[in-house]
């Protein structure tokens, strides 16, 4: 089986806590099961199966807890995903990553 590349995400969260379980969010992601539905050839019944997402993902996380370590790490690295704190101590919401040079998908989450 062929290892794939890691997703690398930046984490950027000022709580120690929160950021420990964001972190064991990531490592429990590819135990999740979903359905797989395989197509055969035509006639043939599809084939039904239960698989975790994927086997051999991971992610590589990279975490800072400020603003301003934030936007250091992205000057040196690219990452796939950020993970973000919307009240960090030195930020409140999304305005200092808004990049009109630059589309971005934004997704919000709350637990």
């Amino acid at each position: 089986m062929r290892q794939s590349k890691p997703v690398s995400v930046l984490l950027v969260e000022d709580e120690p806590a929160d950021a420990r379980r964001i972190q064991i969010c990531l490592r429990q992601f590819k135990e999740i099961l979903f359905e797989v539905v395989r197509a055969g050839p035509p006639g043939e019944t599809p084939k039904r199966t239960i698989a975790s997402r994927s086997r051999d993902m991971s992610f590589e996380v990279t975490w800072v807890t400020t603003l301003t370590e934030t936007l250091q790490k992205q000057t040196e690295f690219h990452f796939d995903i950020l993970v973000l704190d919307l009240s960090l101590l030195d930020a409140q919401g999304l305005s200092p990553f808004a990049r009109p040079d630059k589309p971005q998908a934004l997704y919000q989450l709350s637990c």
